[in-house]
């Protein structure tokens, strides 16, 4: 997979769930509602509950969502040890996902770097960063020393950091940053120049909008898109209210979440 194929709109999937189990079937379902509007789908990051649901579950929602589709698969991984990240980039690896996203793991962005050099050695799939509001790259010169590590193809930014997106779209337009760089907030998505799609939750529920906004990036859409972060909640526990929006247009089962200690169906 090429820095040049992550573009267009992305889905961080909700990880659909029924009496406790993982629902493949719902999940397969979310898969047909969204891919005529989508580039691929990122399942098992922050939308996903990815921090919070076991291996064995993370396996079988990526499992999954491999299986339910011919686009773009890039898994999250959501982990504190660069072990367990390793391992489940493997499992990825194996079962033909394209990528990997994985997040900022420091406040420090030295030691980011170091960390993302490390994987990059040990990891054989292409890995897109995501940049956190909580933990991100903070400078241009990290994020110039981020794209001088081969395997690192995009970057997903969550910061917030408008002047640092903005420097970053403007890179890119100008053929000096050869990371793909997509959006990943939803009251953000007129962006610059020079952006190469969005990774947003709203997604989920909204992807012709989604798809409509990369395409027209107007100011009548960032309207209507700033009224749906807040019908939506996407400012709070947005996962479950968009589970509750897809119950209730009956392409998920349930609204319930991912907990820890959940068992694969």
């Amino acid at each position: 997979m090429q820095n040049a194929m992550l573009r267009g709109v992305y889905v961080p999937l909700v990880t659909p769930c029924f009496r406790g189990g993982v629902d493949r079937v719902s999940l397969r379902r979310l898969i047909r509602y969204t891919q005529a509007s989508v580039s691929g789908y990122v399942p098992c990051l922050s939308s996903g509950e990815g921090s919070v649901i076991s291996d064995d579950v993370w396996r079988e929602v990526v499992a999954a969502t491999r299986n339910a589709t011919q686009k773009t698969v890039i898994a999250g991984i959501k982990r504190r040890r660069m072990d367990e990240v390793i391992t489940l980039a493997q499992y990825a690896r194996r079962i033909g996902c394209d990528a990997v996203m994985i997040p900022v793991p420091y406040a420090d962005e030295a030691k980011t770097l170091r960390y993302f050099a490390t994987l990059a050695q040990r990891i054989k799939l292409p890995i897109a960063v995501y940049n956190t509001e909580q933990n991100r790259i903070r400078t241009m010169r990290g994020i110039a020393q981020l794209q001088d590590i081969d395997k690192i193809i995009g970057i997903k930014d969550s910061s917030m950091n408008e002047r640092l997106f903005r420097s970053m779209c403007a890179m890119r337009l100008n053929g000096k940053l050869r990371l793909a760089v997509l959006q990943g907030m939803e009251h953000q998505m007129r962006v610059p120049r020079g952006c190469d799609g969005h990774i947003v939750a709203l997604a989920n529920v909204e992807p012709a909008l989604c798809k409509e906004m990369l395409e027209r990036n107007s100011a009548e859409l960032e309207k209507r898109i700033g009224a749906l972060f807040w019908s939506y909640n996407l400012g709070g526990n947005w996962y479950v209210s968009l589970k509750a929006v897809l119950r209730e247009r009956g392409i998920i089962r349930s609204a319930e979440e991912a907990i820890v200690g959940i068992r694969p169906s």
